[in-house]
């Protein structure tokens, strides 16, 4: 029987304009284990900073971990705080904002893992 350990899986750091910092794990290869079926990422949002528009062709799952803002999604603004956990349907427009006076950190995770044509 071949072990692993997970505990603290490789991981490789996303800058980009989107988000402060997100993290993107990499599982290591366990026997017998497909690719998993999802994506996630952490990201952080400095006050008064929000993410670009997003819209994909994937679900997604949302757990705000510290902090407070807005979810601006297809029009509609709702106010989030830490401990929400909301979720969107694939193809609607969302953005994150952070109203609030310290950082917002959240949880996504989207699946299938890879976007679909259609």
């Amino acid at each position: 029987m071949k072990i692993v350990n997970i505990s603290s899986p490789p991981h490789v750091r996303l800058q980009n304009d989107r988000f402060s910092e997100s993290y993107l794990h990499e599982q290591p290869e366990l026997t017998g284990l497909n690719e998993a079926p999802f994506g996630g990422m952490i990201c952080r949002i400095e006050p008064g900073e929000a993410t670009a528009p997003d819209f994909h062709n994937q679900d997604e799952l949302f757990v705000v971990v510290t902090g407070s803002g807005s979810l601006i999604a297809e029009g509609t603004t709702t106010t989030i705080h830490t401990g929400d956990i909301f979720s969107l349907p694939r193809k609607v427009e969302h953005v994150i904002k952070n109203t609030g006076s310290t950082v917002l950190t959240f949880v996504s995770v989207w699946w299938p893992r890879s976007e679909p044509d259609s």
